[in-house]
């Protein structure tokens, strides 16, 4: 199966981590509720019949931002991402509640702070726009996933094509920056049947897209009838002579967008970057101590507020993680990581940034790894800086395997 799929503002970004801003943090919010779960959903999520959005949600997530808010010692914040779920089913009062959270504790927003919203089509309104807009909320992420009702059906999504549209309406009335979603290689989707979806992209001509090819177990009925690899490969081919066409620059294998309209939070995951999850099955990162540290939230949604009540109750536990709950990575851990993440961006691994963190004896062993993986045709390199090529991005899995490093590699 070809490899391209998800990995989980209108400024210009630079790639390097070495270079990216320094002491600030990008914030995750999850809000799990959905009107429906999707076929091919594995994310934390509760549908309607099972947890209803809520207050007590809200007010947990306010309460986990209270009490932790010295986890990370940064105080600005560059980038807020509500993700899910369906963040657009909470109300514009509930999100802005969240929001002055923050200010509330002192933390500053960057002048150019980045405030996402994931939405689904049919949960919006024009007044719910205009609430969230006035909420700090200035970009919006909108999972149309096809312009296609049967596939739609398919992959149990309750809205229709029409819903998308209306909803995608709203948004350009009140953002000027907001991105479509698009899966392709669905169930008895094949590269004649994907044309019309990117021709709807074309005609809307979004700020930004994340386009995806559908990635699921082995076993998962939905992929019954789906077409070969071969074929999938033309279709990600086709994909990007009509992105490229609509002037917009594939920045990450999934990711387009027009000049500026880089999704700046996502970019925090790949370029090394410390962020805060907040919320059920939230996960944080901090490149310090050492290689870095990694620690989540509980999946289960009686569980996290549980752990909340506990923690409003006992200041202690503020940076108290279960064994199951934290990870301390290893040199080798870490070096994985940064050569996968900075792959996946079309400016690539600058080898310049791995002597940065690990070292002159890392760098030669990563570089011998590269020059392997680019005889086999799938990097390209230019002086320091290693791309993926056009061979290399629908065998990625592969590259990235090729980069992967145990403790016996690398001298800890």
């Amino acid at each position: 199966m070809v490899d391209i799929g998800k990995s989980n503002g209108p400024s210009l970004i630079n790639h390097d981590s070495t270079t990216c801003m320094e002491n600030t943090l990008g914030v995750y919010i999850h809000i799990p509720f959905c009107i429906q779960r999707c076929s091919y959903c594995d994310f934390a999520t509760y549908a309607k019949d099972q947890i209803a959005a809520n207050d007590a949600y809200v007010e947990a997530v306010c309460t986990e931002i209270r009490c932790r808010q010295n986890i990370f010692s940064e105080k600005k914040l560059s980038t807020i991402y509500f993700g899910g779920g369906t963040p657009s089913l909470l109300t514009p009062e509930q999100i802005k509640k969240i929001i002055d959270q923050f200010k509330t504790l002192g933390f500053e927003f960057l002048p150019d702070i980045e405030i996402t919203l994931e939405v689904n089509p049919a949960t919006l309104s024009s007044q719910k726009c205009e609430g969230f807009r006035q909420a700090g909320v200035n970009r919006i992420s909108i999972g149309c996933q096809s312009f296609n009702d049967d596939y739609l059906k398919a992959c149990n999504r309750e809205h229709n094509v029409q819903d998308t549209l209306h909803t995608i309406d709203l948004v350009q009335s009140h953002f000027t920056n907001y991105s479509l979603d698009l899966l392709f290689s669905l169930p008895q989707q094949g590269l004649e049947q994907l044309e019309p979806d990117l021709l709807k992209m074309q005609e809307i001509s979004p700020p930004h897209i994340s386009a995806y090819c559908l990635t699921l177990p082995e076993k998962h009925p939905m992929n019954q009838g789906r077409c070969s690899d071969e074929e999938q490969a033309e279709m990600f081919d086709r994909t990007l002579q009509v992105f490229g066409q609509m002037g917009m620059k594939r920045y990450e294998i999934s990711n387009f967008s027009k000049p500026g309209f880089e999704s700046r939070h996502n970019n925090l995951y790949w370029t090394d970057q410390n962020y805060w999850g907040v919320g059920l099955s939230a996960h944080s990162y901090k490149r310090d101590p050492h290689w870095g540290y990694r620690f989540w939230n509980p999946s289960s949604y009686q569980a996290y507020m549980q752990k909340i009540q506990d923690l409003a109750h006992d200041g202690s536990l503020e940076t108290s993680f279960s064994k199951n709950e934290r990870e301390s990575l290893m040199k080798h851990e870490s070096l994985s990581d940064f050569c996968h993440t900075h792959l996946r961006l079309h400016d690539g691994l600058n080898l310049s940034s791995v002597r940065h963190k690990y070292g002159e004896p890392t760098v030669s062993k990563v570089a011998d790894r590269l020059v392997v993986l680019e005889k086999k045709g799938w990097l390209n390199v230019d002086r320091d800086r290693w791309r993926l090529s056009d061979n290399g991005l629908l065998v990625s899995n592969q590259v990235f395997s090729g980069l992967l490093f145990s403790a016996q590699d690398i001298d800890n």
